[in-house]
């Protein structure tokens, strides 16, 4: 018997929904295409990211040119499509205020959206999950008195403070499955620094903690959607470092707390909001504050607009140095009052010289608890050329010698070729690298490097080094291998012949040096570059 197989009467009108469907998405796609060809999101979008978007690439002329095509039309389509911010924003939006969890790895979320970074391992950190080893307690504890050392040594009074992060100040808003599994690093470092005897630095959790408790019928001393402190709480870090001060020079003291206002205000201050495409739905308390100032923030240079200074001339108060981090923005204008000459320096790294050329009466030195673990003190001031040689002369471990090598391994407009006295001729015509093979450092020692160079013109010598926490990131060939903070020992080389000294102090030192030369295009000579192990 046959069957006959008669159509479904909707069967027609089911394809023509899916055809519907299918053109609608088609439809989507393509306003988006065009939308971000002919007209691209603003550099301004992508500003709020903290970051320029991804230029349009070339149309490529050569082979070498097709095979970085693919990757480089990916990044600027990744930012120039039409429907980019909208679909990020709806994202963020859904994870956020939907399931409380957070829509980027940068942060995690606390109740009320608390937002926390994760910068630097700060999770893990708050946890004790990553704590430091007695290698790198050694190095802290180390830097830090050699650092005061050396001030003390030019009659300058040093102050060094943290600043706690904002978990550390409000653990009951961080998760309840974000249990904490032994101590911090600021406990760790506290414990080793007091068991040596070691208490004459500024640890601000108390300060801060107090803080907490005698605001809380006012409002939060931290920025709910941010990381650092607010107005109201960099007032009592302000009276805290200022009283610190006081100790060591003559006659400076805190402003009273009468002299400020603060006042309701429509900025946000540090906010992540904006980044998360949020900012009309997520809003947390600003405040504004105001004094009678006497000074004004200038900037100290162009090539470097982070550094700032300030003047009261006349006055015949002390000279300050202050060494700070993002911590240290809001207490400028406070700190500038109490100075004849304020030099802000925004950076991780304490500068001899600059020190010396601006000759202050006290340094300040300014760093965030999570600065324990993103970044490495592994300079010492007191390793000066001559020690440093004396060092390097007493050894007789080499660990490296580029007079032994055989090839540089190049990256970008370099040729490396060597000389038959086993010298090196460097020739570099744009941005360029070489790396240095890995060596192994003792476990109780550390390398002292003696390079020679010869320079076409005055330049700037960098030399660049990896920890184990960047192993996966060269392995994979990804650029953060090589974030330059902490990380990185810069050295200003005289046209001619230069010997540059140099000891890391990094307990963690793993795979290749990279070496820079491309601050100045044309002729290098690298006579030598050789390491040797010297104690610990």
């Amino acid at each position: 018997m046959e069957t006959s197989h008669l159509a479904s009467p909707n069967a027609g009108t089911s394809r023509a929904a899916q055809w519907a469907l299918v053109l609608a998405f088609l439809g989507a796609i393509a306003a988006a295409c065009v939308r971000g060809f002919a007209f691209p999101p603003p550099a301004s979008t992508i500003a709020r990211e903290f970051r320029s978007p991804a230029p349009r690439p070339m149309r490529p002329l050569h082979v070498a040119d097709c095979l970085q095509y693919p990757r480089a039309f990916d990044a600027w389509w990744s930012d120039a499509f039409g429907l980019r911010p909208t679909l990020i924003r709806w994202h963020n939006a859904v994870k956020l205020f939907g399931f409380g969890v957070s829509p980027t790895p940068e942060l995690f979320v606390g109740p009320n959206q608390n937002l926390f970074t994760t910068t630097h391992d700060s999770l893990e950190v708050y946890r004790g999950a990553k704590p430091m080893s007695a290698r790198e307690l050694w190095v802290w504890r180390h830097v830090l008195n050699a650092r005061r050392q050396w001030c003390q040594e030019r009659g300058i009074a040093f102050v060094y403070a943290i600043a706690p992060n904002k978990e550390t100040v409000y653990p009951e808003r961080v998760a309840a499955r974000y249990d904490r599994v032994g101590p911090t690093r600021l406990d760790q470092l506290t414990e080793y620094m007091h068991s040596h005897g070691d208490q004459w630095w500024l640890d601000m959790r108390e300060t801060m903690l107090r803080a907490k408790q005698e605001c809380a019928g006012e409002g939060e001393i931290y920025y709910r959607l941010g990381t650092h402190w607010n107005e109201r709480g960099m007032l009592h870090a302000y009276r805290a470092l200022i009283e610190a001060v006081g100790l060591q020079v003559p006659g400076v003291r805190p402003m009273p707390r009468e002299v400020f206002q603060l006042e309701p205000s429509d900025e946000q201050g540090d906010s992540w909001a904006g980044r998360l495409y949020l900012e009309d739905v997520l809003r947390q308390e600003g405040l504004a504050l105001s004094f009678e100032s006497h000074t004004q923030l200038q900037q100290l240079n162009v090539e470097q607009p982070q550094h700032t200074f300030a003047e009261r001339p006349n006055s015949g108060l002390p000279r300050a140095v202050v060494v700070h981090d993002s911590f240290g923005e809001l207490l400028r204008p406070l700190l500038a009052e109490h100075f004849s000459r304020t030099t802000f320096l925004w950076s991780a790294n304490f500068d001899p010289e600059m020190i010396e050329r601006e000759r202050p009466d006290v340094v300040i030195h300014l760093q965030v608890e999570r600065a324990l673990a993103g970044f490495l003190p592994s300079l010492s001031p007191l390793d000066t050329p001559e020690r440093l040689e004396q060092e390097f002369e007493a050894s007789s471990t080499v660990l490296l010698d580029s007079r032994e090598l055989e090839e540089f391994e190049v990256q970008g407009g370099v040729t490396a070729v060597k000389r038959p006295d086993r010298t090196w001729d460097l020739v570099v015509d744009s941005e360029a690298q070489l790396l240095v093979p890995a060596f192994d450092v003792p476990h109780e020692g550390w390398v002292v490097f003696k390079i020679e160079i010869e320079c076409p013109e005055p330049s700037e010598f960098v030399l660049e080094f990896l920890t184990l926490a960047q192993r996966k990131y060269f392995v994979q060939k990804d650029p953060r291998a090589w974030s330059k903070q902490g990380r990185s020992w810069r050295k200003p080389v005289a046209a001619g012949h230069n010997t540059l000294w140099i000891k890391l102090l990094v307990p963690d030192l793993w795979g290749p040096l990279r070496i820079d030369p491309s601050r100045v295009l044309g002729a290098y000579r690298l006579v030598s570059l050789e390491g040797r192990a010297v104690p610990q």
